[in-house]
C-alpha cells in the first residue's frame, strides 16, 4: 500500500510537471535572450548615427561613471524608493489598524480606501495635474481658502519631486492598507486575549503582539512595494516628464529618455543593466538581513 502511495505521488509531480514544461522552457528562453541581448547591447554603440550595433567594450559604462546626471537619478531613485515605501506600509498599517474593527459601514468605508488603487497611473497622473495646477487646481483654491498661497507644485524644482511621491503614496497605500487588513485577520483572537489577560494595554499589545506577528507580512509588502518603485515611469512621465530641469528625473525615466528620445540604445542598455544590478543585489541583501522568508511554500 505504501509503494503504491509512493508510485501514485511520483507519477502526480512526473504530470504536474509535464504541464508545467513548455510554459518554463518558454519563458526561461525567453528571458535568457533578452538577458542576453541587453548585455551584448550595453557593450555596443548604437545611436542614430550608427543604424547597427558597433561593439565598443565598456566605452558605456565609463560614460555612465562620469556622467553626473546618472547619479543624480539614481540618488534620486533610491530617495524615491525609501519614501515611497515607507509611507505607504506605515500609512496603510495605520489606516488597517484603524479599519480593524467589526462595526457597521465599515465594510463601505474600506472599499472607498481602496478606489485609489483601482485608477491606473496614467488617469491618477492627469488627475493630479489637475489638482496641482497653480491657476485653477482645488488644492491650491482650498489653501487660499484659509489663507495660505499654495506653490507651483509640479512647475517648481523644490516642491515637483514631493509633489509626485505624494501621488504614488495616495494610490499604492490601498495595497498595503489591502495585504495588511488581511495579515491582521490571519492573527488568532486568542493572542489578543492572552495579552488582555496579562495587563497588556493597546499600545504594548500594538507593539509586542500584533507588530512582531505580522513581520511576514511588512517584510514582504515593502519588498513587493520597493520592487515596483525602483521601476517607477509612469506618474514621472505623465505629470512632469523628469522635469523641472532634472527635478524628478527618476532613473527609469532618464533609462527611457536615453533610449527613445535621443536614440542611444547602447546607453540605455548599460544603465538598465546597472539598474537590474542594484535592485538583484539590494533585495538580496535587504532578505538576508531581514531573517524572514519571503517565500512561502
Amino acid at each position: 500500500m505504501k509503494l503504491w502511495k509512493a508510485v501514485g505521488k511520483w507519477a502526480e509531480k512526473k504530470y504536474i510537471f509535464c504541464f508545467l514544461a513548455p510554459a518554463m522552457i518558454i519563458l526561461t528562453a525567453f528571458a535568457a535572450y533578452i538577458t542576453i541581448s541587453l548585455i551584448y547591447l550595453s557593450l555596443c554603440n548604437w545611436n542614430v548615427t550608427n543604424p547597427s550595433p558597433v561593439f565598443t567594450g565598456l566605452t558605456n559604462y565609463v560614460n555612465i561613471v562620469k556622467d553626473p546626471s546618472f547619479w543624480k537619478s539614481l540618488g534620486r531613485t533610491f530617495l524615491y524608493l525609501i519614501c515611497t515605501v515607507t509611507g505607504e506600509v506605515v500609512l496603510g498599517f495605520f489606516v488597517a489598524y484603524v479599519f480593524d474593527k467589526q462595526i457597521s459601514g465599515m465594510r463601505f468605508l474600506r472599499t472607498l480606501v481602496l478606489i485609489p488603487m483601482a485608477i491606473t497611473p496614467v488617469v491618477a497622473g492627469m488627475f493630479w495635474k489637475v489638482m496641482y495646477n497653480t491657476s485653477y487646481g482645488p488644492v491650491n483654491y482650498f489653501l487660499s481658502l484659509i489663507g495660505i498661497k499654495g506653490p507651483a507644485w509640479i512647475a517648481s524644482d523644490k516642491t515637483a519631486f514631493w509633489s509626485v511621491l505624494i501621488v504614488n503614496i495616495w494610490q499604492w497605500m490601498p495595497f498595503s492598507f489591502l495585504t495588511i487588513t488581511a495579515g491582521l485577520h490571519s492573527i488568532s483572537r486568542d493572542v489578543y486575549e492572552a495579552a488582555q489577560i496579562d495587563g497588556a494595554g493597546k499600545m504594548k499589545t500594538l507593539f509586542y503582539v500584533t507588530i512582531p506577528m505580522m513581520k511576514q507580512v511588512l517584510i514582504t509588502l515593502v519588498l513587493l512595494r520597493a520592487i515596483e518603485a525602483m521601476k517607477a515611469y509612469d506618474l514621472v512621465y505623465v505629470m512632469t516628464s523628469g522635469g523641472p530641469g532634472e527635478a524628478t528625473q527618476l532613473l527609469p525615466f532618464y533609462i527611457y529618455t536615453k533610449g527613445f528620445t535621443w536614440f542611444d540604445f547602447g546607453y540605455a542598455a548599460a544603465m538598465s543593466l546597472i539598474l537590474l544590478v542594484i535592485a538583484n543585489n539590494l533585495f538580496k541583501f535587504f532578505i538576508n538581513k531581514s531573517g524572514v522568508n519571503v517565500f512561502y511554500e
